[in-house]
């Protein structure tokens, strides 16, 4: 759908829009964390992920969240690029946030950074808050 259709969709009671992939080897942990909030599990990437997904769930101002809840397919004056975020958060406000879970020894690589970029300027087309978070602090 195009962009201006998607700004008001309730993303949150959606579903993953891919499958987390899960193999011998691989560099992360995914796995199921247990949403006090409503009572089932949320998939994650990684442990970092899942650190945000306990916040997310003992946050009072969240009302609900989802995993990998959406798609970008754009093209902008870089080309085209294709981005799915880690979480889709609704706030008692009504407002959304979307979020993206980075180590941070990637935070300052130019491909990790030019992700950011691109999708904080969609977020902000979208009237939608977003942020690249690293480890959780204190």
């Amino acid at each position: 759908m195009r962009l201006e259709e998607a700004a008001d969709l309730p993303f949150e009671n959606g579903r993953m829009v891919r499958e987390i992939p899960s193999h011998r080897g691989q560099g992360h942990m995914p796995g199921q964390y247990w949403v006090a909030k409503w009572g089932d599990f949320a998939d994650y990437e990684s442990v970092l992920e899942s650190k945000w997904l306990m916040l997310l769930d003992f946050d009072s101002e969240v009302t609900a969240f989802v995993t990998q809840p959406l798609e970008f397919d754009a093209i902008d004056a870089r080309g085209a690029w294709q981005h799915t975020p880690d979480v889709f958060v609704r706030h008692r406000d009504g407002s959304a946030l979307l979020l993206d879970v980075k180590n941070s020894e990637l935070r300052d690589d130019p491909k990790v950074l030019l992700q950011e970029e691109r999708t904080r300027n969609t977020c902000e087309r979208l009237g939608w808050d977003y942020a690249m978070v690293s480890e959780p602090s204190g």
